[in-house]
């Protein structure tokens, strides 16, 4: 047997080998992408692509010291280290020692300390508020740096900087000191809180401060925030809504699980960039001539569809969005089949056809369709069930521009097809809770009609 033909051997073994497995990651991902686990997407793919970063539970030690033998008994300590934190009975006992009485060094860094604070810094790193001073500065500096740093001056402004209200903050001390000892500094998730006027909002911050400090919890004022919308422009200003007598922040949008709740256009554009990014990662292989196409839609459609399609089923699309959206993938089918558009002309609908799939606003609609009928056919008492269909009755004024679209709006013209008729909330309802019916309207190939065609719904 030749030398050739044993290679070629072991690179079909190989090739087989790794067709096995990323067939595996594949169907790990069509299922994190079915039950929408965003996270576990990401996880994937930065598997798939050599991009995972993920410590190495060997290095996690029990609570008595020991190495765990295996993961269940690595689950097992992480369970008893847990019983012990949140289920600790002596949650009053003993106060908090002052920071003199710590361990805690209070004098200025030396030299050792902070040659090692320096080599620590990775390059390539936007640098942070204090003086902008980059990475490659501080490791590049050498002997120079570190004298700086060691200086009276720089100790002066880092062990004894003065704050707004005249005290003086050392670096290494903590200044809190709590009247009862604190067992649980566990984060909590993400809160949003709704209601319909100002006093009513402060009633309820203040309600839920109290009973976070009662489980030894605070509000971060700094990562606190509040929209106010549906307000008129003549109205009086509402009073500002306070923390410990501390103003919350007004923003026009903040990102919530995720996504941006207040503008489809700012998480549309960061969905196509993360899209790019998850597409980017896993590029050795959707443009590897040697893939099979159907492995490359596929895994496109399970890493990077996924990605960008999060949140999509309350989005409220423009047509210049949603031609952004479906370039978005009709570029990457093309770099999926190796067609350069500049010397090899393909038009978008021989491009769907050749892959077998349809436009991504297409799918945002089944998905909104979807969507909305499983919120309207909830039980009367579901809030969802309520806002679904929400629409203001406050109308801005001096606007330029054609009015924008409401959600109402935008399901209505998925259903009759025909942006000159609009369907009421009630009529939309009467449709979803015919559930054969509604479904209808997703279930089969969207094919698009032509002009004056017939809607998908008759009525």
């Amino acid at each position: 047997m030749t030398w050739q033909s044993l290679q070629n051997q072991v690179s079909d073994a190989f090739t087989h080998d790794e067709e096995a497995h990323l067939g595996h990651l594949l169907k790990a991902l069509e299922n994190a992408d079915k039950k929408r686990e965003h996270g576990k997407t990401w996880k994937i793919v930065n598997q798939i692509s050599g991009d995972d970063n993920k410590a190495d539970p060997s290095k996690v030690k029990k609570l008595d010291g020991s190495m765990p033998k295996d993961k269940n008994d690595l689950l097992k300590g992480w369970r008893e280290y847990f019983d012990s934190l949140l289920n600790n009975k002596n949650k009053n006992a003993d106060s908090v020692p002052s920071p003199d009485c710590t361990d805690i060094r209070t004098a200025q860094f030396n030299r050792s300390e902070i040659e090692q604070a320096i080599e620590d810094l990775k390059r390539n790193k936007a640098p942070g508020p204090d003086y902008a001073m980059t990475a490659e500065m501080l490791k590049d500096g050498g002997d120079f740096i570190v004298d700086e740093l060691l200086s009276n001056e720089f100790g002066n402004l880092t062990h004894n900087r003065k704050e707004t209200d005249g005290s003086y903050r050392t670096l290494r001390a903590s200044t809190r000191v709590l009247s009862h000892k604190v067992n649980d500094l566990a984060f909590t998730d993400d809160i949003a809180l709704l209601e319909e006027n100002a006093e009513q909002q402060q009633k309820q911050v203040t309600a839920l401060k109290i009973q976070a400090r009662q489980v030894g919890l605070e509000i971060n004022i700094n990562k606190t925030e509040q929209m106010r919308l549906n307000i008129q422009k003549d109205a009086t200003p509402a009073p500002a809504l306070k923390i410990d007598d501390q103003e919350v922040a007004i923003v026009n949008d903040f990102k919530y699980l995720g996504a941006y709740v207040g503008s489809t256009n700012k998480d549309v554009n960061v969905r196509i960039g993360l899209a790019w990014v998850a597409f980017h990662k896993l590029k050795s292989i959707l443009k590897a001539p040697k893939t099979k196409i159907n492995f490359k839609i596929r895994l496109f459609k399970a890493a990077c569809i996924s990605i960008l399609l999060y949140g999509c089923e309350t989005w409220i699309l423009t047509k210049h969005l949603a031609n952004r959206l479906d370039a978005y993938a009709t570029n990457c089918y093309r770099i999926m089949l190796g067609i350069d558009q500049k010397n090899d002309h393909i038009t978008n609908e021989h491009l769907y056809e050749t892959v077998q799939q349809v436009p991504i606003s297409t799918t945002i609609c089944d998905r909104q369709l979807k969507f909305t009928g499983h919120c309207i056919r909830m039980a009367e008492d579901e809030p969802v069930k309520r806002f679904i269909l929400y629409e203001s009755q406050i109308k801005p004024t001096n606007r330029r521009g054609a009015p924008r679209t409401s959600y109402r709006e935008q399901i209505s013209r998925h259903i009759t097809d025909k942006s000159m008729i609009t369907l009421s909330e009630k009529e939309i309802s009467e449709l979803a809770k015919n559930r054969k019916q509604w479904n209808c309207l997703f279930a089969a190939p969207r094919q698009k009609k032509p002009k004056g065609g017939k809607p998908l719904v008759d009525l």
